[in-house]
This record gives C-alpha cells, sequence and structure tokens, in this order.
C-alpha cells in the first residue's frame, strides 16, 4: 500500500516551479497535484483517460459539456 500525504505533495510541487508535478504512475493509471492560483483559469485540453479533481485548499469550479 502506499500512502501520500498532502502537504508534502503540495510542498514538492510548489518547489518545483511548474503547475503540474506527478507522483504516481502505474500502468492502470497516473496522479499528480496540479496548483493554480486564485483566479486562474485550468488551460489544460481533455485527456482521453478518466480525471479526478480534489481541491485541497480554496474553492473551484468545474463546468463541462
Amino acid at each position: 500500500m502506499l500512502v501520500f500525504h498532502a502537504k508534502e505533495l503540495m510542498e514538492a510541487q510548489a518547489k518545483g516551479g511548474r503547475a503540474y508535478r506527478e507522483f504516481l504512475r502505474t500502468d492502470a493509471m497516473s496522479a499528480g497535484v496540479y496548483a493554480l492560483p486564485a483566479g486562474a483559469e485550468d488551460k489544460q485540453k481533455p485527456h482521453s483517460e478518466d480525471e479526478i479533481y480534489y481541491v485541497l485548499s480554496g474553492r473551484a469550479k468545474f463546468f463541462f459539456d
């Protein structure tokens, strides 16, 4: 079993200087931390895989077609 701590993941992402930092990759899935400043828009294009968004701090609005 793998255990990840949100605080540590967020700190590592912030130190990396990029909006996205992957922390897990297996044949079945990958996971990462994607941090945006307040008021920012997610400019990513839709992916072919399913996605899960989990807000660790602040608030978010999610719109989809």
